[in-house]
């Protein structure tokens, strides 16, 4: 019966210390770049994606449509959000005919990924299609909107049972032209409040399809549960709009639009590996509206680096004086944007940018803030690491 015991006590203890725990250095490695996803075609049907603890999910076999979606995270620098680092690039559908693009713009940090509020350039969209007025418009000026409070997306740490809830409001100015209703450039707001709450609802290995057909290695995954709720209302000069306006495009006044879904997040990456979005919070198969497969950089979840790339990617000159550029030779000419991340001997990250690379070479400059002392340059393309490889800074 001891004997019995002590294996049931391992064989638990093991377990346990397999569980995936994600913390701000499950992401030291994450660089900004433009992200691509394809979607999954239901052929016969979309696959079941269950929660659970040391799950495997096997995505391997399925079907992508021919269309691509990216999901940009690039640098940003605004007076107006002094804590954000990044942005990303998403389109709010005001119905299927009307939508706008805006940039959430958040940061990495010790507590998680967190957003902060968005940016919208100015936008002019012609409304003769739908109101019939030949001059009729809807305008969004360039503003910075900021949120009530912080959007949470990933918190640290984030493992099995972690759950977090985002309750925020903001206001998205624009201004619309319509004939029919007497209004030239009349001043409008649409009032939002989201409320949204996640919980980690599984931990596993996910293997998906890559852009090229070649099937990933088994990648460790965290499996995120969320409800999203949104609530929308619009006001023109200040007052309530009149339902007579709402109905011409679509909406209606305190409208509610609820969100389910479910992504799998890997280390290193924001855009999930795979992300779910559902008609209710069954979270069936059989109640997909689509499931998007992020399809970028699959073999850096497991670690593993392509050594013949490796050996034929060269930097120089190594060494080099501390302050001076290095050159970059990549193992081919078809690579144009790659990313890079330079680590020191204690395994921080002390530089990080984005490179175009021109017949197979490219350059990194401004490297005055390194010191002496060795460290490891870390280049990254579209589908993976390309090299990691030592400089010695004199």
């Amino acid at each position: 019966m001891k004997t019995t015991f002590t294996l049931f006590a391992l064989m638990l203890s093991l377990s346990v210390s397999a569980q995936l725990t994600f913390t701000q250095s499950s992401f030291s490695d994450w660089v900004l770049t433009v992200d691509t996803a394809r979607s999954i075609a239901p052929q016969p049907s979309y696959p079941e994606l269950s929660p659970g603890l040391n799950m495997f999910w096997d995505l391997s076999n399925v079907t992508y449509t021919d269309t691509n979606f990216m999901y940009p995270h690039l640098p940003v620098s605004n007076p107006a959000f002094p804590e954000a680092a990044f942005q990303d690039g998403l389109i709010y559908y005001i119905n299927p005919v009307l939508k706008y693009d805006f940039h959430p713009v958040g940061a990495l940090k010790p507590d998680g990924f967190a957003y902060f509020g968005q940016r919208v350039e100015r936008q002019a969209f012609s409304l003769t299609s739908i109101s019939g007025g030949p001059t009729d418009s809807l305008v969004f000026p360039a503003q910075n909107i900021h949120y009530s409070s912080i959007e949470h997306t990933i918190p640290f740490p984030a493992t099995i049972g972690t759950s977090w809830s985002s309750n925020y409001s903001f206001a998205t100015d624009f201004s619309v032209t319509v004939q029919v209703f007497q209004l030239q450039n009349a001043p409008c707001i649409r009032k939002t409040h989201i409320i949204e709450h996640d919980s980690v609802a599984g931990w596993g290995k996910m293997r998906v399809k890559g852009k090229d057909g070649t099937i990933s290695g088994d990648i460790d995954v965290l499996m995120v549960r969320g409800i999203s709720t949104q609530i929308d209302s619009f006001f023109l000069y200040g007052q309530p709009a009149p339902p007579s306006m709402l109905t011409a495009f679509g909406l209606t006044q305190g409208q509610v639009t609820q969100e389910f879904e479910t992504k799998f997040y890997r280390e290193n990456e924001l855009t999930p590996l795979c992300f779910a979005r559902y008609r209710d919070n069954s979270y069936s198969s059989a109640k997909v509206k689509y499931i998007r497969v992020h399809i970028n950089r699959q073999n850096t979840a497991t670690g593993l680096l392509d050594q013949k790339n490796i050996s034929k990617t060269k930097i120089f000159p190594n060494p080099i004086v501390a302050g001076n550029p290095i050159q970059i030779q990549l193992p081919d000419r078809i690579t144009t944007s790659l990313s890079y991340t330079i680590v020191n001997s204690a395994g921080q990250i002390v530089a990080r940018g984005i490179l175009q690379a021109i017949n197979g070479q490219a350059q990194i400059s401004n490297l005055g803030q390194l010191s002496r002392g060795l460290y490891y340059v870390r280049l990254w393309g579209a589908d993976g690491a390309i090299s990691s490889l030592p400089l010695s800074v004199q």
